[in-house]
């Protein structure tokens, strides 16, 4: 179960510095559509999934 566990984590944390190094290169580059928009929201609410899922299994 703890190895498990750890692969989850890592796995959380590689997808979530992924989506930061995503949501930063839209934010430096400018929104300027809806579908950046869009893409830009999109990526917040995964992050911050990410995020929970992460404090969750690192309580465990």
């Amino acid at each position: 179960m703890y190895y498990y566990s750890f692969q989850n984590v890592k796995l959380w944390n590689q997808q979530s510095v992924k989506k930061d190094a995503h949501l930063a290169l839209l934010e430096i580059s400018g929104i300027r559509s809806a579908r950046q928009a869009d893409e830009v929201d999109r990526l917040r609410m995964d992050k911050r999934r990410l995020v929970e899922n992460l404090k969750k299994e690192v309580r465990l």
